[in-house]
């Protein structure tokens, strides 16, 4: 029986449940939980469109929107962090929009991850990066030193024990414990003007170094990768050259990494299967980097609403069956994925020709669920067995077993869906001198004006994409607001 078919049948269950309305009110008993309620994420940052506190309308929308968040059962927002906002000056910090958003959404029992993403004008390569190639503030971060202290800033505030949490006693202690380094790091758009596997692993372990200097404990991601295989783009990397470039570059963070961020973005018509068609996709691509345990986070993807066309449109009821049935599987599949967030709870809803204005699963006006936000809310529910039904048992056995021996089918289970957990381990991180990629070409000399270069070979891709997100949706979001 082929995978796809399989996949079908074992999911068939959440569907239906999903498409019959199924009563999701907690039982009067609780079930023993399928999965963690940590697994249960959701893309945020557009919060920091209206991050003003000194205006009360804006900020009574906020609470209305992550008090939804925190009752539908959402535990953790993925959240931008941009230096070119936070850092407009060397060294001089403005933490007011980071300041709300995290302290908003701690008061409803939501606790931020963090995502670095955006460089400051100072910090980008001078003379060439922002004025010739208007990358602005998706300009790769030349001095990547300077970049990297703004990440351990943002630690020593918004960690454990940090400033931010003993400065409000009020809030409910939530310290951010997961960082993600870059966006989408394979694509020019967001590693302007080009993309540079050595050079972004170079960033990458200089922020590890930093930010588990001030927390040993924390989880530092790889930023999420864009779904590329076969892009024509000479700009843009696949994401499995990316990842074989970035530790081939530095050996040792194969083993130093905790967790990849990955984006199963998949055209509407492909469904279910396409989605995790996808998954099995990102776990070929680490296994291929040599990194077959790593955990991935599935942490953006998603479909709009309006305009009524394009590759990634779906209908409304749609949109909540893909909601509805990745949240049912993803916790449940032996890929290793330990995390789930779709873009985004809300989004703008305000020009119907912008797709970008329409991936929210709630209402940006009132903060109240669309279907999809509710299907959401409903299958984690069922996940951590507060639902009317037992949550879903067995495996849905779509990759290779991690752990070395051969792939099972997957179990029956609850109302809503068939399979159970899965999902490797951390590696046991092994701490050692940063590897320098070479060659690749630095600037200046003093830890404030050392710089990375763009170049890097462009590899011919030996594999096509199987569902890629189209290009101009890829290209044109907005995921990091100001």
């Amino acid at each position: 029986m082929g995978v796809r078919h399989r996949i079908r049948r074992l999911i068939l269950g959440a569907i239906a449940a999903l498409a019959f309305g199924l009563s999701f009110a907690p039982a009067a008993n609780a079930y023993t939980a399928g999965t963690s309620s940590d697994f249960f994420g959701v893309n945020a940052s557009y919060l920091r469109q209206l991050a003003f506190p000194d205006q009360p309308d804006l900020v009574s929308r906020m609470d209305a929107i992550t008090t939804s968040m925190g009752q539908s059962g959402i535990s953790w927002a993925r959240l931008t962090f941009d230096q070119s906002v936070e850092e407009r000056d060397r060294g001089v910090f403005d933490w007011t929009v980071p300041d709300m958003v995290v302290g908003l959404l701690a008061r409803h029992g939501v606790r931020t991850e963090a995502d670095f993403v955006g460089t400051a004008s100072w910090a980008d390569e001078p003379g060439t990066t922002f004025a010739l190639n208007n990358c602005r503030t998706r300009a790769y971060p030349w001095d990547y030193q300077a970049w990297t202290d703004w990440t351990a800033a943002a630690a020593r505030r918004y960690g454990p024990n940090g400033t931010f949490w003993a400065a409000h006693p009020e809030l409910p202690y939530l310290p951010i414990t997961t960082w993600e380094i870059g966006n989408e790091p394979n694509l020019s758009i967001f590693w302007c003007p080009k993309a540079n596997p050595e050079a972004y692993g170079l960033v990458y372990g200089t922020a590890l170094d930093k930010i588990l200097a001030v927390d040993p404990n924390a989880k530092v991601m790889v930023g999420g990768l864009a779904p590329n295989w076969g892009t024509p783009r000479t700009q843009d990397v696949d994401a499995d050259e990316f990842m074989a470039r970035m530790v081939a570059a530095d050996p040792s963070l194969r083993t130093r990494i905790p967790a990849v961020g990955v984006h199963p973005y998949t055209r509407t018509s492909d469904g279910l299967d396409g989605v995790l068609d996808m998954i099995v996709r990102f776990r070929q691509t680490l296994t291929e980097a040599g990194m077959p345990t790593t955990p991935m986070v599935a942490n953006e993807y998603g479909w709009y609403t309006q305009p009524l066309s394009g590759l990634y449109f779906a209908t409304e009821d749609q949109r909540a069956a893909l909601i509805g049935g990745t949240a049912n599987s993803f916790w449940r599949t032996n890929c290793g994925v330990t995390g789930m967030a779709p873009y985004a709870w809300i989004s703008a809803e305000i020009n119907r020709n912008d797709p970008e204005n329409w991936y929210g699963l709630a209402s940006t006006w009132t903060g109240v669920p669309h279907p999809s936000g509710t299907a959401y809310a409903q299958q984690i529910q069922l996940a951590l067995g507060q639902a009317s039904t037992p949550p879903p048992t067995g495996t849905l056995a779509l990759c290779p077993d991690l752990t070395g021996g051969s792939g099972g089918t997957g179990g029956t289970g609850g109302t809503g869906g068939t399979g159970g957990s899965g999902g490797g381990g951390s590696p046991s991180p092994s701490p050692g001198p940063l590897q320098l990629p070479l060659p690749l070409p630095i600037a200046g000399t003093s830890s404030q004006q050392s710089g990375l270069g763009t170049g890097g070979a462009t590899v011919g891709s030996k594999k096509k994409c199987r569902s890629r997100k189209h290009r101009r949706c890829h290209h044109h979001r907005r995921r990091h607001h100001h």
